[in-house]
C-alpha cells in the first residue's frame, strides 16, 4: 500500500493538496464546499467532520449537555 496523508483541517486548507489528502477530517462549523467533497468522492477519498476544540456546539466535553452528543449522531445522519 502507498503512503497518503490524513489530517485534521479547519482553514480549508484541503484545498492547497487536493490531490494528496486522501482522509481528512474538518472541523463541524467549517464545511468542505460541494464541489470539492463530490471530487473527493469519485476519488475514493475519506472526508469526516470533527467536533471538538473548535466550535462550542455541539461538543462532546465533560460539561457539554448529554443532549449534544445525540445530536451529533442525528446530524451526521441527515
Amino acid at each position: 500500500p502507498e503512503f497518503g496523508v490524513s489530517f485534521a483541517d479547519n482553514h480549508k486548507s484541503y484545498k492547497l493538496y487536493p490531490d494528496d489528502l486522501k482522509d481528512m477530517s474538518v472541523a463541524f462549523g467549517h464545511p468542505v464546499d460541494e464541489e470539492d467533497l463530490i471530487k473527493r468522492k469519485e476519488n475514493g477519498y475519506i472526508s469526516t467532520h470533527y467536533v471538538c476544540c473548535t466550535d462550542k456546539f455541539p461538543n462532546t466535553f465533560t460539561f457539554s449537555p448529554p443532549a449534544e452528543g445525540v445530536f451529533i449522531g442525528w446530524y451526521s445522519i441527515a
